[in-house]
């Protein structure tokens, strides 16, 4: 058993799992090509929770910076994940797709979004596009959050959810329905009331929260000394 274990961790880096990944990449790049000519110059490049500009910089910023980011996290994301928990097999594979993923739809929305909000100011469309992302990123990592097994990189890290088998499968089922809920909420929301940016990102990151105090809740009320998880 324990040398079919070290096969699976040991399994070759396919493309697949990346593959949504890159499309966002190229997405990207394509957005950046298509609005080039359109930009004023200098452009915002960075905005406050309220959705203004606090900070000005050159076209060729604008348009190369995300995806910059993107591909470094394309490419360092992977290696750092797989470096770190010694697991290459197909399964954490597609897990680390989904996280990219994840972070690839959030940066392409804030990259489409700012590079319309630049060309038509006025029009309001940087929150409504980066609101759009921030229920997608959080769809994404519900399915993340739904497969990742205990790991030393991944996941609602606890110490109660590290120290229990049982406890890590109960907080990560319970953080994915919390995540993919309020995905959705913030989507139709975004789509019927076009919530503001800070309020967008104070319910991501309280939902964020909520599994760790669930955690904390299911170690003192539903668990018996067990053993602790295998990593």
């Amino acid at each position: 058993m324990t040398e079919n274990r070290t096969r699976t961790r040991a399994a070759r880096l396919s493309i697949q799992p990346y593959a949504p990944s890159l499309l966002l990449l190229l997405f990207m790049l394509a957005a950046s090509g298509h609005y080039s000519s359109l930009l004023p110059d200098p452009v915002p490049i960075r905005f406050g929770l309220d959705g203004n500009p606090v900070e000005h910089g050159s076209r060729a910023a604008a348009l190369a910076l995300l995806p910059a980011v993107y591909a470094l996290d394309l490419l360092l994301f992977p290696l750092l994940v797989f470096f770190v928990t010694k697991d290459m097999s197909p399964k954490m594979q597609r897990i680390v797709g989904r996280a990219n993923t994840a972070v690839g739809t959030l940066f392409a929305a804030i990259h489409v979004g700012s590079l319309l909000n630049a060309i038509h100011p006025s029009a309001g469309l940087l929150q409504p596009w980066i609101v759009g992302g921030l229920a997608l990123f959080m769809m994404f990592i519900a399915s993340v959050l739904g497969e990742v097994e205990p790991n030393r990189f991944i996941g609602v890290r606890t110490p109660w959810s590290l120290g229990s088998r049982r406890n890590w499968d109960a907080t990560h089922k319970f953080a994915s329905r919390v995540a993919a809920l309020t995905g959705l909420l913030l989507f139709i929301a975004n789509l019927l009331a076009r919530p503001s940016l800070f309020l967008a990102v104070a319910t991501m990151l309280f939902a964020m929260t909520i599994p760790v105090f669930y955690s904390l809740w299911h170690h003192q009320n539903l668990e018996t000394p067990g053993t602790k998880p295998q990593a």
